[in-house]
């Protein structure tokens, strides 16, 4: 059995056919039950409080007849009597049901509860043992949704991820606030907390058109640092804009009152807020900061009768900020109508694998990229049996092989066929699986050169799960591949590569630097060539002089050096005496033609591309004259410029907005199996057309505090582990490109780990296993972290 999406479209019109039903029984079947005041109810069934209003007035025999006519289940009359104590409470039931039933039915306006909901968790939420009890156990109750992506559209996954995911963060926010105000009974100056001395609110914009909450609030909060002691100074002094704060009505001394409301009781918690810092203003010993509250919770409480006043600044670390990041993308996400490309809607909806595709044209330019002549092109891929032979089918008999881009990587056969594989196959999410240090890295790397050469509209997304080893990634590209590094950035990465400066700034600042450089080659080549065209050369000059100058005259050369042959032979000076630019290039070089024809007219067309290549530059950078915002350039270079773009896994789940201007058709995920499943469809752009999972099935989910939670709702399931089930094409790599010797060593002479021991600590890396103490999951990586720092630390 398959689905297919539905739209929102289509929802609305399913929600609506299944509200006209409602009516025509309610109607026709119990239209004498209700005074004609009610009756006018009938047409606003999607209200839940007329639906309410209606069902109150029907007896325990009408509401069962409505729902044997509406087809909802009941239970047997036997059931009945065993679970419900009274009439009343199976009324009651029956009641709820009909109404989570037909309250804006299942989907298509529940992203309105969502952006009507404030964002952080408030007090009631926190200490409501119902939804956020302390501990889990197989007979806990939690009413909480199942996040299977077997849903009717990516709505109705996103509406229930965000409410699941919301209690998470509420988990973790309730249990740090709880250690805190605790600790905070012995230690007044508790790290992670400053005593407030000025809250005001001090702007609120005027509300959107057709919302109710202010588009924008902001507040000022004022603490001293006078009685902090040095490690709580340290602590504050590396706030930043963007991180989340809690903002606590709360006494500072507990009661011995353990009633029924706990902890909140016991320690006097009158309110929680959240707020997002905005601006970070530095003092001597009183700070100021600037945030940004939710709405949505002013609105609330701009309508209590007795303000809050609120006296502890609580900070807890960027994990919570993320949370609420990650909170912040859905939202944005919903309001632009998210569309999945066809072939991962296929997997993750419909269970099934897509239709792939395989692009002719980009196989024939990616043989061009990876073979210099017909011997390595058969060996690799004509007479790979490996490859598949639908491929084989549509490779042209006489591809056109060109200079090998290529020549310094040596791939094994199996690496080769998941490289030519993957790149020729379109609307397919593909599978690269292999122990460490088998190549799963240098392949993917390896993939997105070949594509970017392939053809230059194509653009690379790469993800990592930390910023290390996004770090090495970008060391290894600019070190050992041929690509240019003016077409590579990385988002969220402040860190050097290499001393160069990869984000976007610097990216910019590098095609600046470039530009001036480049601007003053043209004016020497210019006056190389006694043109006077410009006393001082911009973007769109230069570009002129390129069009209306030096084209011309190799074109002139191309035709004179031909009728020279003839006159000389292949000996002489007349590709030197003939070639425009001799003058430019013997500034550079002392000896630029060696008098054989042939050879001289290659190393003249060599040097004609250095001039093109260089105008190529010049012609990338002229958006940069026309640009003058700094806003626009950064969007200008993710848009546009960079060809290969990386981040990590939760940058990329945090930054919906920047996602949204990107074009990518590749997207490569490095650990995989560790990604969830709702990280990886955040980082999704509608444009993809082919999906990379780097990892091996060994590898487990990061470990939480609040696991069986997550177990619960299946929060941590990965994209990965969903396509090994569903059988998507996997490569499976044993030996990697450039394996460091040490490991080669310990992973043995047949390619699998062997387990040895590391006696006298001879090698640099250590494989470790250690046994499961029990069925938990989550104890393999503890002991594992354990044995680790009890060896080396």
């Amino acid at each position: 059995m398959s689905c297919s999406m539905m739209s929102k479209e289509e929802l609305w019109m399913e929600e609506d056919e299944k509200l006209s039903l409602l009516f025509k029984v309610l109607y026709s079947h119990f239209g004498e039950n209700f005074s004609s005041t009610t009756t006018q109810l009938i047409g606003k069934l999607n209200s839940r409080e007329n639906l309410e209003e209606l069902l109150g007035q029907l007896s325990l025999d009408d509401i069962i007849s409505l729902c044997r006519y509406l087809n909802i289940p009941r239970p047997s009359p036997d059931l009945v009597a065993s679970i419900f104590d009274s009439e009343t409470a199976y009324e009651d039931t029956l009641k709820e049901v009909i109404k989570n039933d037909y309250d804006d039915t299942q989907g298509a306006h529940r992203f309105a509860e969502i952006v009507e909901a404030p964002l952080y968790p408030n007090e009631e939420i926190l200490w409501d043992l119902d939804e956020l009890p302390y501990k889990y156990t197989r007979s806990t109750e939690l009413a909480l949704p199942y996040l299977s992506f077997w849903s009717a559209s990516l709505d109705d996954f996103l509406s229930r991820f965000y409410w699941v995911y919301r209690l998470d963060a509420a988990y973790y926010v309730r249990s740090g606030l709880e250690e805190i105000i605790e600790e905070l009974q012995e230690n007044k100056n508790a790290l992670g907390t400053a005593e407030i001395k000025r809250f005001s609110v001090k702007y609120v914009k005027a509300a959107s058109v057709g919302m109710s909450q202010p588009a924008e609030v902001r507040a000022e909060i004022e603490y001293s640092t006078e009685q902090m002691s040095e490690e709580q100074k340290s602590n504050w002094a590396t706030l930043q804009p963007g991180e989340t704060l809690f903002l606590l009505s709360a006494s500072t001394n507990s009661t011995a009152d353990t009633g029924a409301e706990g902890f909140r009781k016991r320690f006097g918690v009158r309110a929680v807020r959240g707020c997002e810092v905005a601006q970070v203003y530095e003092g001597e010993s009183v700070r100021m900061l600037s945030v940004f509250l939710d709405p949505f919770q002013y609105k609330e409480d701009s309508e209590l009768t007795d303000p809050l006043a609120f006296n502890l600044l609580v900070r807890r670390g960027k994990s919570i900020s993320k949370s609420f990041a990650v909170l912040r993308s859905v939202r944005e996400l919903m309001f632009k109508n998210p569309v999945l490309p066809k072939f991962i809607e296929d997997i993750a909806i419909n269970g099934r694998l897509g239709e792939e595709k395989i692009s002719e044209e980009t196989m024939q330019s990616l043989i061009s990229v990876l073979f210099d002549n017909e011997v390595s092109f058969k060996e690799q891929i004509l007479n790979n049996g490996d490859i598949s032979e639908q491929i084989k089918a549509a490779i042209s008999p006489n591809p056109k092989l060109s200079p090998n881009l290529y020549s310094k990587l040596d791939f094994t056969k199996e690496q080769m066929k998941a490289l030519f594989e993957i790149a020729a196959t379109e609307n397919r999410i593909s599978i690269v699986k292999g122990m460490p240090s088998t190549g799963k890295t240098s392949l993917a790397l390896s993939l997105a050169v070949a594509l970017t050469k392939a053809n230059p509209q194509e653009r690379v997304l790469f993800l990592t799960n930390t910023k290390d080893s996004l770090v090495r990634a970008f060391e290894r590209l600019i070190e050992s591949y041929p690509m240019n590094e003016r077409y590579v950035c990385a988002l969220g990465l402040d860190a050097l590569v290499n001393n160069k400066a990869l984000s976007q700034k610097g990216r910019i600042d590098y095609l600046l630097a470039q530009r001036l450089l480049l601007l003053h080659e043209v004016k020497v080549l210019a006056a190389s060539l006694d043109i006077r065209y410009a006393e001082e050369y911009t973007c769109e000059s230069a570009l002129n002089l390129f069009r209306m100058h030096l084209a011309p005259k190799w074109e002139e050369f191309l035709a004179n050096v031909e009728i020279e042959k003839g006159v000389e032979g292949e000996k002489g000076d007349a590709v030197a005496r003939l070639f425009p630019f001799s003058g430019y290039f013997a500034l550079h070089e002392a000896q630029v033609f060696a008098g054989e024809y042939y050879e001289d007219v290659a190393k003249a067309k060599m040097k004609w591309k250095e001039l093109e290549e260089l105008f190529t530059v010049i012609k990338e950078a002229q958006a940069l004259e026309i640009i003058r915002d700094d806003a626009e350039r950064q969007r200008y270079i993710l848009s546009t410029y960079a060809k290969f773009l990386g981040m990590t896994a939760d940058y990329a789940a945090t930054h919906q907005s920047t996602l949204s201007n990107l074009s990518c058709s590749t997207l490569i995920v490095a650990n995989a199996p560790t990604s969830p499943l709702w990280q990886t469809l955040l980082s999704l752009t509608p444009k993809l057309k082919r999906v990379v999972l780097l990892g091996d099935s060994s590898q487990t989910p990061e470990v939480t505090p609040n696991d069986k939670y997550k177990r619960l709702t299946r929060l941590s399931r990965s994209l990965f582990g969903m396509c090994v089930k569903l059988g998507v094409v996997q490569y499976e790599l044993s030996e990697g490109l450039g394996v460091k010797a040490t490991l080669k060593k310990l992973r043995g002479e047949s390619g699998k780990w062997t387990g040895i021991g590391n006696v006298g600590f001879g090698y640099d890396y250590q494989w470790v296993d250690v046994a499961k103490e029990d069925s938990l999951e989550e104890v393999v990586n503890v002991a594992e972290a354990e044995y680790i720092a009890a060896t080396y630390f």
